[in-house]
């Protein structure tokens, strides 16, 4: 699964000057695991992946003019090819490729083929067999920054815990050159900006997706 940030960036967020690895808390391996996590949940908000994908699909044909795959948006169809044969009544697969603005055009951002004049389909199940590649070449700057974002939160979330389980209510921790001071001690306005912030790109998110399936 494609990952939408990277640990170097959550430090870049947090200004830290002491790079995640094995020693450190959380360690590198954790901040992966959760950039993991925070990616397939962006995934589950948006419906839809904001990396690379490819898939192989079989569609039945009942006669429309265009046909709306279930996947969106589209990089590539990398081959389309047409079942000759009746599987309605048994008859072997037979396929025929076809050609990409010659005999349909493909509407990337909405996951849409709208056949052409030259190519009349028969009704059918299974009559197309379609390889193509999906989502986003380049994850989108948005997205990016609301893992990158998401995943600080996390960060600090762990380390003011750990620090109040330690007994230490009242006093400061760092991450890096970040001085962290306990929440019943200061109005937390960087802490809270980084919440508004991941509240705003999850609206903008949830707000762009009403034309996409994932």
């Amino acid at each position: 699964m494609a990952s939408y940030t990277t640990a170097a960036l959550v430090e870049a967020e947090l200004r830290a000057t002491e790079s995640f690895g094995a020693g450190t808390n959380p360690t590198l391996d954790t901040v992966n695991e959760w950039i993991q996590e925070e990616s397939a949940y962006i995934n589950d908000l948006g419906q839809r992946i904001y990396g690379t994908d490819t898939k192989t699909i079989y569609l039945d044909y009942n006669g429309e003019e265009e046909i709306y795959l279930d996947v969106a948006p589209l990089i590539s169809i990398d081959s389309f090819e047409y079942n000759t044969a009746d599987a309605d009544r048994g008859q072997t697969e037979s396929l025929v490729s076809k050609t990409e603005g010659t005999d349909f055009i493909v509407k990337s951002d909405l996951g849409k083929i709208k056949f052409t004049t030259q190519f009349n389909p028969v009704m059918g199940s299974n009559k197309f067999k379609i390889t193509l590649t999906y989502g986003y070449a380049s994850t989108p700057l948005s997205v990016q920054m609301l893992c990158t974002k998401l995943v600080t939160d996390r960060v600090l979330s762990s380390l003011l815990n750990d620090n109040m389980n330690q007994g230490n209510s009242g006093g400061s921790i760092s991450v890096g050159s970040i001085n962290i001071v306990e929440p019943a001690d200061f109005g937390m306005g960087s802490y809270n900006r980084l919440q508004d912030d991941v509240a705003n790109l999850k609206k903008e998110l949830i707000n762009s997706t009403s034309l996409y399936r994932y």
